[in-house]
């Protein structure tokens, strides 16, 4: 096997930016219209990660099965080949899926297990935990340890590429035995309609990024006053949690579409503790800091 041109480092940043940004598009598009379309299911929102992952195994399976790459990777042309310059096997497939889609997921329900767990790591009783409070606190103690050593290993991967020491990259690329090159002609025409759809969606990526910026705007705008024209709102006294559980302890009438505040566990009407925790950030019970991504319909 010849000397085979390989993308430059920056090729490289490019692509996998392309790959985040794409997911953060999406989230961010899945969360507006939960929040603007009552009739969407807020789980879009809340399972985003689960059926993002389903989405992106499907993407990236057929790419590697058909292009031998990733679909980030075709956007900018590039291949992926064994060490001999043959096609990926089919556990080479395997091993670049689990690393392309996989792992992101179980780092991302990681890394939401430790925030969580950093926000109540104050108010916790460390001697009375559950199995799953454990779990919680074990990852809390290991995350950034694991991790910190995870992204130092693929920084040394990619100062090692970039001074020419290494034709590898990524510990993705090392675990398969795999190397990234360009497309060659062959490549190209085979891909030729895959490559309009990819640069199509790109155009798509903008112009939606723009458009839903735009959208999301119009919303605020819509739905509230100049900042000079707001009253000064004063936080109100705590309230107390009712006695009867069907009932609402803001509105103290029967609950409609019961809501729980996950950081307290509370639950109360969905208007009622939606319009609360938009104007006083918190929690009406414990004052507890709460957002607005903290609700959960159990409905």
């Amino acid at each position: 096997m010849g000397i085979l041109p390989q993308p430059s480092i920056f090729e490289l940043f490019a692509q996998q930016q392309l790959k985040s940004g794409i997911r953060e598009g999406a989230k961010y598009l899945s969360k507006v219209l939960v929040e603007q379309i009552p009739s969407i299911p807020q789980s879009l929102f809340y399972k985003f990660d689960e059926y993002y992952l389903l989405l992106d195994l499907l993407v990236e399976y057929s790419h590697l099965k058909v292009y031998n790459c990733s679909f980030s990777e075709l956007f900018y042309r590039l291949k992926r080949i064994n060490e001999n310059g043959l096609q990926l096997t089919n556990r080479q497939i395997l091993v670049s899926l689990m690393f392309l889609s996989v792992l992101p997921y179980l780092r991302q329900k990681l890394l939401n297990s430790y925030l969580i767990e950093k926000e109540v790591q104050y108010r916790t009783i460390t001697d009375h935990r559950s199995f799953k409070q454990k779990l919680h606190h074990l990852n809390y103690k290991l995350y950034p340890k694991l991790f910190t050593c995870i992204d130092l290993i693929n920084f040394i991967n990619r100062l090692t590429y970039a001074t020419g020491l290494s034709k590898k990259h990524s510990i993705d690329l090392h675990t398969c035995q795999s190397i990234l090159t360009y497309q060659n002609p062959d490549d190209l025409e085979r891909s030729t309609f895959s490559q309009i759809l990819l640069n199509l969606f790109g155009l798509g990526i903008n112009s939606g990024a723009f458009f839903m910026q735009f959208l999301d705007h119009w919303f605020i705008e819509q739905k509230s006053t100049s900042f000079f024209q707001m009253p000064f709102v004063k936080c109100p006294e705590r309230i107390n949690p009712s006695n009867d559980n069907t009932l609402c302890s803001i509105c103290t009438k029967p609950k409609v579409n019961p809501t729980v505040i996950s950081v307290s566990g509370y639950v109360f009407c969905f208007d009622c503790v939606h319009d609360y925790v938009k104007v006083f950030k918190r929690c009406p019970i414990t004052y507890y800091p709460v957002s607005i991504d903290n609700l959960i319909k159990l409905n």
